[in-house]
């Protein structure tokens, strides 16, 4: 992928690897908490799921974790591209963007190399989706943190 502004060019690919078993996790990031203590953003991260199919088809879908002058989190979830284990945001980052989220299929659960890198060159942290796993890639160092495990769907 050629290097974009971060206003620009968001690509997504997916990285095979396993499954992982039922756990509870208790996330470190101040922003994990927020997230996953905020029934609206677990709601949302659940129809982000949803709309890829549950892990069960090779499509991502992608979306933007937005926090309003009101202080509230929401998504706003970008069209499909319908594009082969990948998703592509073209334009600006909406106003309040604090972070980027998107789905993989189910048999990729962990965050793939780049979207390691892909949260550095951004600066934003970076969830993935999947029904197994939730999981957030710092942007400080491209590190990750298990925030869910299997059950989450359940929680909403």
């Amino acid at each position: 992928m050629k290097n974009r502004s971060p206003r620009g060019l968001m690509l997504l690919p997916l990285l095979f690897a396993g499954c992982a078993a039922t756990q509870s996790i208790a996330p470190r990031d101040p922003l994990n908490v927020e997230v996953m203590s905020t029934p609206e953003v677990i709601t949302a991260f659940a129809r982000l799921v949803q709309l890829a199919g549950y892990g069960w088809w090779s499509q991502e879908r992608g979306a933007f974790l937005v926090r309003s002058n009101d202080n509230t989190l929401h998504l706003i979830v970008w069209p499909p591209t319908c594009a082969f284990h990948t998703e592509v945001w073209r334009g600006v980052f909406p106003a309040g963007t604090i972070a980027i989220v998107h789905t993989h299929p189910a048999r990729d659960p962990e965050p793939s190399f780049q979207d390691e890198k892909e949260a550095q060159r951004i600066g934003l942290p970076s969830f993935v989706l999947t029904p197994a796993l939730v999981v957030a890639v710092s942007p400080r160092n491209g590190t990750t943190e298990i925030l869910a495990r299997r059950g989450w769907l359940a929680q909403k």
